[in-house]
C-alpha cells in the first residue's frame, strides 16, 4: 500500500510540476529561436557591412587611385605616346620610368596586388607594372583582353582568372578586378593575389560556421572563403542554387532561410553599388539548434533536478503519513484497552493535520471520560451500598440505644445521667442521619452540638470547660449540617486531652457585615510547625488522622467556594484556632 501511495503522489506531483515546465518550454521554443534568429540576422547583416567595407577599401582605392593618375593630361599624353611608338630614345626610357615608378608605387603599397594593366583601346601594346610596356600578341596573360572590353564606366567587374608566368612555372591564382578609364579610352586591370584576399575575407567571418561567398551578377562564383575540405564551396549543386537565389536578390540586404542541395541554411546577400559583386554570407540551419543546445540542456538538468526534489518530497510525504497513521492507529489500539498516551500528540504541521489532531484528542478524551464514567458509576454505586450499609447501623444504634434507656429506667425506678447520656446520644445519632446535602438553621446546629458538649463534660468532668458565643441574629442562618462537631472534636482528641486541667474550648459564632464567622478555639498543646504543615496540605485530600476536617472543609468549598476553606493557626504548647466565613443568609 506505501508503493502504491507513493506512486500516486508522485504521479499527481509531477503532474504539477510539468505544468509550469510545459509552459516555460513552450515559451522557449516559441521565443527563444525568433531571438537566435534576430541574432544571427544581426550577425549577418554586420558580416555584409564587413565584406563590403573590406573589398571596398581592398578593390576600389586601388583602381580609383590608378584611374586618378591617368586623368592627369601630362600622364594621359606620355602613356598614348609610350604605347604608340617603338622608338626607345632617351625621351622613351624617361616616360617608361616614370611611368613605371607612379604605377609601381601604387602596386608596392599593397602587397595583396599581384600586377596592374593599363591598356589603351586601339593599341596593340599595353602597360604592366611588372613587365612595363609590352605586346599584346606576345604577352604570357591575355586572357583578360575578352574580359577587358566588356567593362563599362559604371562599375567596376571581377573575374577570377590563372595567371603563368612561364610555361614551366605553376599557375597562380588571382581576381582581376576591371575598370574602365574616365579620361582615356581604356581599361585598368588590377590582379589581386586570390589567396590573400581569401585569407582577409576569412578573418571577417563572425562565426566558424559562417562562409563568405562573392558572386558577379552573372552568376559566376568569384570568392568562396573559406576554402576548406568540406565547406560548401565544393559542392557544385549547392553553389549553383546560391548563386541563383542571391543574384535574384535586387534590394540593398536580404535575410532569409533557404534550402540548399536538401539542407536549411540562413542565407544574407548585399548586392555591391561600385562594382558587379554579390555578397552572401551562410549559416547553416543547424546553427539555431547549436544555439538553442545549451539552453535545452539547462532546461534539461534543471528538469531532471526538479523531478529529483519531487520524488524527494513524494517519498517523504507518503512515509511521514503512513507514520502518522500507524501512529494513530496505535492511539485508538491503545484507548480501546485503557491505555492513554502521556505526553502530548505531535504539533499539527497543516491544517488536516490540526483537524486530525482535534479527532484523535476528542477521541481520547471521549475514551477517557467514558472509562472514568464507567469507573465513577461503580463507585457510586459502592458508596451507594456503603451508606445504605452504614445508614442500617445508625439506625440499628439509636434503637439500641432506646432500648437501654427504658430498661435502665425499669430497673432503678427515675431518670438518672445514663438516661440524659443515652438520650444526648440517640438524638445526636437521628440528627446525623438526615441529607448532608440538606442545610439545616444554624440553631438546630448549636443544639444538637451543645447536646455533643454534655456527653464530653460527662466523659471528661471538670479537665475540659466549653464557652458558646453565638450572636441571637444568626440563629435563623442556614448552613451545612455537621460543621462544627468535627471542629469541637479534633480539639478534644488533638488537643485539650491531654492536659490534665485547665482545659478550655471557646466556640463563637457572629456577623460582620454580610459575612458570618465562626471560630473554634483551644489551649491545648497545639500543633508542631511540620505538622501544622501537613495538615493545611491534606486538608483537600482527606486522609491519616484529620478526616472530619478534611470533609467540613471540602464540604464548605463546594458550598460556599474558596472564601470559605478553613484557615488553621497553632502555636506549639499555646492551642490552636480553626476559623471559616460563609455569607450571612445564603444558601
Amino acid at each position: 500500500m506505501l508503493h502504491t501511495y507513493f506512486l500516486k503522489r508522485l504521479r499527481q506531483y509531477t503532474l504539477l510540476l510539468m505544468i509550469p515546465i510545459l509552459i516555460l518550454l513552450a515559451g522557449i521554443l516559441i521565443l527563444y529561436p525568433s531571438s537566435v534568429i534576430r541574432s544571427i540576422r544581426q550577425e549577418s547583416a554586420d558580416s555584409m557591412i564587413r565584406i563590403e567595407e573590406s573589398v571596398d577599401t581592398i578593390i576600389s582605392d586601388t583602381v580609383y587611385q590608378h584611374d586618378l593618375m591617368t586623368n592627369n593630361p601630362q600622364l594621359a599624353l606620355s602613356l598614348r605616346k609610350l604605347l604608340g611608338t617603338e622608338e626607345t630614345d632617351y625621351n622613351y626610357y624617361v616616360l617608361t620610368n616614370s611611368i613605371t615608378g607612379l604605377i609601381r608605387s601604387v602596386t608596392n603599397a599593397h602587397p595583396y596586388i599581384m600586377s596592374t594593366y593599363l591598356q589603351l583601346d586601339g593599341y596593340g601594346r599595353f602597360f604592366s607594372s611588372r613587365d612595363g610596356v609590352s605586346n599584346i600578341e606576345t604577352y604570357y596573360d591575355r586572357s583578360w583582353l575578352d574580359d577587358a572590353k566588356e567593362s563599362d564606366l559604371e562599375k567596376l567587374i571581377g573575374r577570377r582568372r590563372m595567371i603563368a608566368e612561364y610555361s614551366y612555372a605553376s599557375p597562380v591564382e588571382v581576381l582581376s578586378i576591371y575598370q574602365r578609364m574616365t579620361t582615356l579610352k581604356g581599361t585598368i586591370v588590377v590582379n589581386l593575389y586570390y589567396k590573400n584576399f581569401l585569407d582577409k575575407l576569412s578573418a571577417l567571418r563572425s562565426q566558424d560556421e559562417e562562409e563568405f561567398f562573392v558572386f558577379d551578377t552573372r552568376g559566376e562564383l568569384l570568392i568562396a572563403a573559406p576554402e576548406e575540405p568540406g565547406r560548401s564551396c565544393e559542392n557544385p549543386r549547392f553553389l549553383e542554387e546560391l548563386s541563383g537565389a542571391v543574384t535574384g536578390n535586387a534590394g540593398p540586404l536580404s535575410a532569409s532561410f533557404l534550402k540548399l542541395d536538401g539542407r536549411y541554411y540562413w542565407v544574407s546577400s548585399l548586392p555591391d553599388k561600385t562594382s558587379d559583386f554579390i555578397y552572401a554570407s551562410v549559416l547553416p540551419g543547424s546553427l539555431l539548434l547549436q544555439e538553442m543546445r545549451s539552453t535545452l540542456l539547462v532546461f534539461a538538468l534543471l528538469t531532471l533536478l526538479s523531478f529529483a526534489v519531487v520524488y524527494t518530497i513524494a517519498r517523504k510525504v507518503t512515509k511521514d503519513s503512513f507514520d502518522h497513521i500507524e501512529q494513530v492507529i496505535s492511539l485508538f489500539s491503545d484507548a480501546e484497552k485503557g491505555i492513554y498516551p502521556k505526553d502530548e500528540p505531535r504539533q499539527a504541521s497543516d491544517e488536516y493535520d490540526l483537524i486530525l489532531m482535534n479527532v484523535i484528542r476528542m477521541f481520547l478524551r471521549t475514551s477517557f471520560l467514558d472509562q472514568q464514567l464507567e469507573l465513577h458509576k461503580y463507585q457510586q454505586e459502592a458508596a451507594e451500598l456503603q451508606a445504605l450499609q452504614l445508614q442500617i447501623s445508625p439506625h440499628f444504634t439509636s434503637n439500641t440505644l432506646q432500648t437501654l434507656d427504658f430498661e435502665v429506667r425499669r430497673q432503678l425506678g427515675k431518670p438518672t445521667i445514663i438516661n440524659r447520656i443515652i438520650k444526648d446520644l440517640s438524638d445526636i445519632l437521628r440528627y446525623s442521619l438526615g441529607s448532608p446535602r440538606e442545610m439545616v438553621m444554624l440553631e438546630d446546629e448549636i443544639n444538637t452540638l451543645k447536646k455533643y458538649i454534655e456527653i464530653q463534660k460527662v466523659r471528661f468532668g471538670d479537665r475540659i470547660t466549653f464557652y458558646l458565643e453565638i450572636d441571637d441574629d444568626v440563629l435563623s442562618t442556614p448552613v451545612p449540617r455537621l460543621i462544627l462537631q468535627p471542629l469541637i472534636e479534633n480539639s478534644i482528641a488533638h488537643g485539650v486531652s491531654q492536659m490534665q486541667a485547665g482545659g478550655f474550648i471557646k466556640i463563637r459564632v457572629f456577623r460582620r457585615g454580610d459575612v458570618l464567622r465562626f471560630s473554634v478555639t483551644d489551649n491545648g498543646v497545639g500543633i508542631e510547625p511540620e505538622k501544622l504543615r501537613e495538615l493545611k496540605e491534606n486538608l483537600s485530600a482527606p486522609s491519616g488522622r484529620h478526616v472530619g476536617l478534611a470533609n467540613v472543609n471540602r464540604r464548605l468549598v463546594l458550598t460556599y467556594g474558596d472564601s470559605a476553606a478553613l484557615k488553621i493557626m497553632s502555636k506549639q504548647g499555646w492551642g490552636c484556632a480553626i476559623v471559616f466565613r460563609i455569607p450571612a443568609g445564603s444558601r
